[in-house]
């Protein structure tokens, strides 16, 4: 059974639905050398054809089962060009609401009153509207910097390490399967805690790849989420 603590806390790790990130296990490393960023961006999201069909993309609307700790619910995202972003995560006792609106970033907590989301809650909705809406690709507006921290050797795998940097909030870490191209990690943090990653189940939606399945885990607060999508 839920409490009001259990409830709380859960509100505060929603606010990570869509950044969901990784574990670091590297077997070896070597240092980046002349690797093009653009082109594995561009690669990540399928190719050429990809980026004309996101440089048209007016929506995205996104919904399937969610697990909290175990605790089953479902969530629906929907994503409006070019900055608004609603996020919704419906369980058995409760339901939470968070959105952007192109201004300002709003909440409807376990009480049913929208309030004015601010702080590191507010950092996170802007950082999900980022990748959302894809702005870290090459020749988007609002890109912010980017920069190859590494090429690591992780389970054999060769994979290309990232640095994000969005206009708002915190950095974040991406790991490119050099052999896929595909976005397989990521890495940020919520409030200090440590959020990691892993995307898997890849399907091409209208020309462009997405992750069906993800698992995430934020150590320092024991929790474990993972989605599946099942609309898009």
């Amino acid at each position: 059974m839920f409490t009001v603590g259990h409830r709380a806390k859960f509100g505060k790790l929603l606010s990570v639905l869509i950044l969901v990130i990784l574990i670091w296990t590297e077997v070896g490393c070597e240092k980046p050398s002349d690797v093009d960023i653009n082109a594995l961006l561009v690669r990540s999201v399928g190719g050429q054809v990809a980026i004309e069909r996101i440089e048209r993309l007016k929506s995205i609307q996104m919904s399937g089962d969610f697990s909290l700790n175990g605790t089953k619910g479902r969530f629906r995202t929907i994503y409006l060009a070019p900055d608004k972003l609603l996020l919704e995560a419906e369980f058995p006792a409760f339901k939470l609401i968070q959105a952007y609106d192109g201004q300002v970033a709003w909440q409807v907590g376990l009480n049913g009153l929208a309030t004015e989301m601010t702080g590191y809650e507010k950092d996170e909705i802007l950082k999900a509207l980022y990748m959302q809406s894809y702005s870290y690709l090459p020749g988007k507006s609002n890109m912010g910097a980017r920069s190859l921290l590494d090429v690591v050797l992780k389970e054999d795998r060769k994979l290309n390490r990232i640095v994000l940097i969005p206009p708002v909030g915190d950095t974040i870490m991406i790991d490119i399967d050099d052999s896929t191209g595909l976005i397989v990690e990521q890495e940020s943090s919520v409030d200090g805690m440590k959020v990691r990653t892993i995307y898997e189940n890849f399907h091409t939606v209208e020309g462009v790849m997405v992750p069906f399945d993800t698992r995430s885990l934020i150590e320092a607060a024991d929790t474990e989420m993972e989605y599946h999508v099942d609309m898009i």
